[in-house]
Formats: structure tokens, C-alpha cells, sequence
């Protein structure tokens, strides 16, 4: 952080806000809040977030977590919950001075659905929009590669300050409980009686490995459980099967 950061002379004398998850910060949300923060005097990272969402897995992180990484990645930035999406009313609850105007900075695809929120303000809204690339980098993208333990992908991606191992595994291990969590939800909880200790929900089908001239017994690639509602899942065994489905030899 530059020392300029911190100096409000010549910024534009109005708030910015920018509305996002921010599960976890990307790059692409460090370089846009500290380009919002160069420009204007004081800069909020709203994170919208309803008592619902925030069982989802893409919310792994808790409010507390995102603060305390935002404080890592762009500190002079002020973050926000906010339990419902409507702009104004949250401007409103968190004191936020619009009396000189207040800047949004958004993509593209959501300036139309915010500038209908502040069709009835008394006040000047401005859109700072911030223009999509091919090379932004979606917090999804970033869980998706933490998922797949991808360290290198993950350290080209996650926003600076949190590119390393200490992160990397802390990220790994709170997606694979919120994980745990949403199994134990109600919209999963019928799949929980299928599931004996180790992950092996199907004993009765014998699942082998060839080794050498014999075979040896091992886990089953997994199961699709299909419930009376008609609701399915498929689990497998990426530790076990997946591993050895592509480690062993073969003769093609």
C-alpha cells in the first residue's frame, strides 16, 4: 500500500461502494477496490449476504473470515454486512454520507438492476463501471482450483498477501466442512444414513484392483442416490478409486 493510498487531497470527494462475496478475494477484487480507493475518499466492500446464503458452500467463509482478509488485501477499504440487497436501505442503516453523491462501482451486467434501486433517492448515484475481461478471475474459479488442490492455479488467482500455503490450506480445509455442512442440511440430510464410516456407502458390491497376477478388494468408485422426491446426488471417492483409476497402468 502506497502512502498515497491513505491521502484523501485529490480524490473525488464522494463514497464509493462496491457490492460483492469477496469468498475469497481474487486478484480481480484486490485490483478493483484498490483502484476504487486511489480515487475516492472512502471506499466500502459490502458483502450481501442472507441468513439462506450463507449455507452455501460459495460462502464458505464467514463474514468475520472476509474482514479480517479484505484487512490483508485492501485495508483501507471499510467492510459491510448487509442481510438483504437493497442499496439504499443499507446506505441508510450504516450511516454512509451520501450528501456530496455516492459512486457504485460495478460490472456491466449489474448497473441496469442497481441504478433501479435509486430511482426514489434525493441524491447524486454515480456508475464507475468496471469493464469485464478475459482475464478476471472469479471467486469460483479460485474455489474450484483450492478444490482440486491446485496450488499454482490458486496462486496465480488469489488476491496478493494471500498466495501462499498457509491460506491455500485454511481455504481447503473451510470448503471441505461447509461441504460436510450442506450434507447435513435438510435438503441433504436423507443422504447421511447411506454413508458408514470412511465414505463407503455400498458394501455389498465388491469392487477389485488388479495387481500383479491377483486382485485386491478396495473401496467403490462411489454411488448416485436417488431419493422418493426424485432429487439425486452422485458421490464418489475421488481419495480412493479416482486416484487409482489414474495412476494404474494400462495396456492401450
Amino acid at each position: 500500500m502506497k502512502l498515497s493510498d491513505y491521502l484523501t487531497e485529490g480524490k473525488i470527494d464522494k463514497p464509493a461502494i462496491f457490492l460483492g462475496r469477496v469468498s475469497p478475494p481474487t486478484i480481480a477484487h484486490q485490483k478493483l477496490i484498490n483502484d476504487a480507493i486511489k480515487k475516492y475518499a472512502k471506499v466500502y466492500v459490502i458483502i450481501v449476504e442472507g441468513y439462506a446464503s450463507s449455507k452455501l458452500e460459495k460462502n464458505f467463509l464467514s463474514f468475520k473470515d472476509r474482514t479480517e482478509l479484505l484487512k490483508i488485501t485492501n485495508r483501507q477499504a471499510e467492510v459491510i454486512l448487509a442481510r438483504a440487497g437493497y442499496i439504499p436501505v443499507i446506505l441508510s442503516d450504516n450511516n454512509i454520507d451520501t450528501s456530496n453523491g455516492i459512486v457504485v462501482v460495478c460490472g456491466t451486467d449489474r448497473i441496469n438492476t442497481y441504478k433501479a434501486q435509486f430511482k426514489e433517492v434525493d441524491y447524486e448515484v454515480t456508475f464507475d463501471e468496471m469493464k469485464r475481461t478475459d482475464d478476471d478471475v472469479s471467486a469460483s474459479k479460485v474455489r474450484q482450483v483450492i478444490i482440486d488442490d491446485d496450488f499454482k492455479a490458486y496462486s496465480k488467482m488469489i488476491a496478493s498477501g494471500l498466495d501462499n500455503k498457509k491460506y491455500f490450506d485454511l481455504f481447503k480445509r473451510a470448503l471441505k466442512v461447509k461441504g460436510l455442512e450442506q450434507l447435513e442440511s435438510k435438503e441433504f440430510s436423507w443422504l447421511l444414513p447411506l454413508l458408514s464410516e470412511g465414505g463407503n456407502a455400498v458394501k455389498e458390491a465388491g469392487t477389485f484392483l488388479r495387481q500383479g497376477d491377483g486382485y485386491k478388494v478396495t473401496a467403490p468408485e462411489g454411488f448416485v442416490a436417488i431419493h422418493s422426491d426424485g432429487s439425486v446426488v452422485k458421490l464418489v471417492d475421488r481419495i480412493v478409486f479416482s486416484q487409482a483409476n489414474f495412476t494404474m497402468p494400462k495396456n492401450w
